[in-house]
């Protein structure tokens, strides 16, 4: 079947044609850092709606601060004043819901009880009951497992799956050095091998 494989191109025009899935009465967004700030950022400005690192919007809530003055540009605020009440809670994927499960305790504190959290995932990957979230943009789940590998491999975090990335292979001929010549000219391609400061 092959790798399965998600690149920032394919990212962006899932949740392009995904976006029908998110309520419009969205007020803030949150970005689960540091991945998700992609994703987070790209749904708010189709919203039209502010966004901010979840940690940051913690920090404001638990000193009481008031966060609507995060977007204010000098004297003029960057939109409307009106109450933030729902607030979507952005992660790129979710495959064993730790991450999820980790903040959606933390906002059972009471100071966070004025607010309605929407937690959503750009891809569902894990089968787990965990895994489920408010709302799931893409379902990946068997295309990944049904993989060569069993789960996806993606372009912004590609770097993060060590025991898997141990057994791979790259190809940097042209990103730290310049090209070979054509492996099928074996003579010339000897030579280079040989003494690539001449070609």
């Amino acid at each position: 079947m092959g790798i399965a494989y998600i690149s920032y191109d394919q990212f962006v025009r899932d949740i392009s044609s995904y976006l029908w899935k998110v309520p419009r009465n969205i007020d803030l967004v949150l970005a689960i850092p540091r991945s998700v700030l992609i994703p987070a950022t790209i749904i708010s400005q189709y919203l039209n709606v502010n966004t901010m690192p979840v940690q940051r919007f913690c920090d404001l809530i638990e000193a009481g601060k008031d966060i609507k003055k995060e977007f204010y540009h000098g004297h003029r605020p960057v939109k409307d004043d009106r109450d933030i009440k729902n607030i979507l809670v952005v992660d790129d994927t979710v495959y064993n819901g730790i991450s999820k499960l980790e903040w959606k305790r933390k906002f059972e504190q009471p100071c966070y009880k004025d607010y309605n959290f929407i937690f959503l995932a750009v891809y569902e990957e894990g089968f787990s009951d965990y895994c489920k979230c408010d709302i799931t943009l893409k379902d990946i789940r068997s295309w990944a497992y049904n993989s060569d590998l069993h789960i996806c491999l993606y372009e912004w975090n590609i770097y993060n799956h060590g025991p898997i990335m141990a057994n791979l292979a790259f190809d940097i001929d042209g990103v730290v050095c310049l090209d070979p010549p054509d492996e099928r000219n074996e003579e010339q391609y000897i030579k280079y091998i040989e003494n690539p400061i001449s070609y």
